[in-house]
């Protein structure tokens, strides 16, 4: 992904109202996955999947997948 302006879409998702089903937000990532192609921009340039680790309670830590999106990646998701 080469652009310096990024989202989280884990952060995006909560204020779209995808808090509480995060697996419908996935399903709306992929559209705009396909969108992207079908307008023939590289998805790679504008949707980037990556694992984060988080903190849990007590000092445990656990590994989530998150996926970085560009403005063009957000104007097709909404």
């Amino acid at each position: 992904m080469n652009s310096n302006e990024y989202w989280s879409a884990r952060d995006l998702a909560k204020i779209l109202g995808y808090a509480t089903n995060y697996r419908n937000f996935q399903k709306a990532i992929l559209k705009a996955e396909e969108a992207c192609k079908n307008s023939g921009k590289a998805v790679s340039d504008h949707i980037a999947h990556l694992r984060n680790m988080i903190n849990l309670g007590k000092g445990g830590r656990r590994e989530v997948e998150d996926v970085r999106l560009s403005r063009y990646a957000c104007y097709l998701i909404r």
